[in-house]
């Protein structure tokens, strides 16, 4: 049996031949996305033909993935990924006091949605700056001046793993409200070091942040902004979402994607390769 980690357009003869495909968003959301959607369907199509299953990280991608493809989808199994990050809180940034900022993790890019966002956290009133940290992605051009332009908005084009987390640890809370994703792991990765999240309704992140996280409509910077208010000025609320972000977060360990892999593993073990 092999597991190729990525839709890879290679396939071992004899083999349980099992591919991961992270989301369908080229073929459901173009325009938010670099990758060429003929090609890509083109791909995948042959990778449906041929696996033994497919694999994807969340089941809002699985549904997609399905309805992109019209496929069967006994075919497709969803196994959403585990990760653990560092026990303890780490050390506050120097320029950051701790519980004092907002915080997106991630590339700057379309889907991202954070012309929106700079636009709802200024609406919202709070003086808390919102920090947003990652690189320039994809048509970063077109966003990078909204950002620049914004009040009380700070960019950290680069940071290391360890700076990131130590951010995400000591944010008030961190802020997600992507168009789309395939999964979402910032998600995860705040609510296993204990920050309140807010992401956008429906979809994977939804489905990853669950009761744990606060949600508001993606397109809407009316709603972005109440709820970066609440979370900004609720102790209540920050407090219950640190809570059960934790208990959520016991559904993505490492310990928990193993298992999902192990009865994926076995099924193939008490079944014929197609």
């Amino acid at each position: 049996m092999v597991f190729w980690t990525y839709p890879l357009p290679i396939r071992i003869e004899g083999w349980t031949n099992i591919y991961t495909v992270h989301d369908a968003i080229p073929l459901t959301h173009p325009a938010l996305s670099e990758i060429e959607p003929g090609r890509h369907r083109r791909l995948l199509d042959a990778l449906a033909a041929s696996a033994q299953r497919l694999l994807t990280v969340s089941e809002a991608a699985r549904a997609d993935i399905i309805a992109a493809l019209r496929c069967d989808p006994d075919l497709l199994r969803s196994c959403p990924p585990g990760l653990a990050l560092p026990t303890g809180r780490g050390r506050p940034h120097e320029r950051f006091a701790p519980g004092k900022y907002l915080l997106f993790v991630g590339s700057i890019e379309p889907r991202k949605n954070l012309g929106r966002l700079v636009e709802a956290h200024r609406r919202s009133g709070v003086s808390m700056p919102l920090v947003l940290v990652g690189p320039n992605g994809w048509r970063s051009s077109d966003i990078v001046p909204l950002l620049e332009a914004a009040p009380r908005v700070i960019r950290l084009p680069y940071a290391d793993r360890q700076t990131i987390v130590d951010l995400m640890a000591h944010a008030r809370a961190l802020l997600l409200p992507s168009i789309v994703e395939g999964f979402g792991l910032p998600i995860v990765e705040a609510m296993q070091l204990g920050t309140p999240v807010l992401t956008s309704r429906g979809g994977a992140t939804q489905e990853v942040g669950g009761d744990a996280a606060l949600l508001a409509d993606a397109e809407s910077a009316d709603d972005l902004a109440a709820q970066i208010r609440r979370l900004a000025t609720d102790d209540e609320l920050a407090a219950r979402l640190r809570s059960l972000g934790r208990d959520r977060a016991s559904a993505y360990t490492p310990q928990a994607f193993a298992a999902r892999l192990k009865a994926i593993q076995d099924e193939f073990l008490t079944s014929p390769i197609r």
